[in-house]
């Protein structure tokens, strides 16, 4: 009987250690302010990509706004960033730029049968 419960305990051990999870990708552009020059806008861009690779798993999630209850904790990474520098014009003869940060990121949750 002893052996019995060793080995069916050992089975739900192994089995909540075992959960399934689930990969989920999203994305995200983050914009910078606005800047009277190309350059500028491009610089912010870029210390957006930096600021977010230096950012712990749980820092990224509440920065990209991933809103997940299922969430495997330290499982947010960022797959790949981009920077595309736009032009504005607001008024006549003005060009104003600002810069839009793509983040492809992606995450693990629990499965929800488990």
């Amino acid at each position: 009987m002893k052996k019995a419960l060793a080995m069916i305990t050992m089975m739900v051990v192994s089995g909540s250690v075992l959960a399934a999870t689930q990969t989920k990708k999203s994305e995200k552009t983050i914009q910078t302010e606005v800047f009277n020059s190309e350059q500028k806008a491009q610089q912010a861009g870029f210390k957006i990509i930096h600021d977010l690779r230096e950012l712990s798993s749980e820092e990224l999630s509440f920065k990209l706004g991933v809103v997940e209850p299922m969430i495997v904790p330290d499982s947010v990474k960022i797959n790949n960033s981009e920077l595309k520098v736009e032009s504005i014009s607001v008024e006549p003869d003005k060009t104003s730029y600002r810069g839009l940060v793509n983040v492809d990121y992606q995450y693990d949750i629990k499965d929800q049968n488990d």
